[in-house]
């Protein structure tokens, strides 16, 4: 059975490797003053340096939640394929996005009782989050299961 892989923008990955890697990246916003920004939109490079050089100029920026509805929307995607689902969440120790994705997670299996979803909490952001990514990837390729990379990804 296929399966798909999911993430949230707090891995950090360039639009490149979302490509290659085949996955979906469901974005977390951040709000410099009352201008609300994705930081990651499919198909364009995020703009690091405009955000690094407002944090040195002093600007107030405010770091948010991924939302419900961008997790159900990319989820239901998915599923609708007929699709099982690996949504790998940014760590539940940094930010409620995951608790966000699980909640929804629970919801959508009502909905999809004949899909199967999990979700990974990385306990890491950025690179470290990434890296699992990465290794979920290589791992679906080589014939792996859903439960099989969930688990090597849960142990390690």
């Amino acid at each position: 059975m296929s399966f798909s892989i999911i993430s949230d923008s707090g891995a950090n990955l360039t639009q490149q490797l979302v490509a290659e890697y085949g996955i979906k990246i469901v974005s977390l916003t951040y709000s410099v003053g009352d201008t609300e920004y994705l930081s990651y939109i499919d198909g364009q490079e995020v703009d690091y340096k405009s955000f690094y050089d407002k944090l040195r100029a002093g600007e107030h920026i405010k770091t948010s939640l991924v939302g419900y509805d961008r997790v159900e929307e990319a989820l239901k995607a998915e599923l609708d394929k007929g699709n099982d689902v690996l949504y790998i969440s940014f760590s539940s120790a940094l930010s409620g996005s995951h608790q966000i994705a699980k909640n929804c997670i629970n919801d959508l299996s009502e909905q999809y009782p004949d899909r199967k979803m999990i979700i990974v909490d990385s306990l890491c952001a950025s690179m470290g989050q990434g890296l699992l990514i990465k290794y979920a990837v290589e791992m679906k390729n080589r014939g792996c299961s859903l439960e099989e990379t969930a688990e090597w990804l849960e142990n390690n």
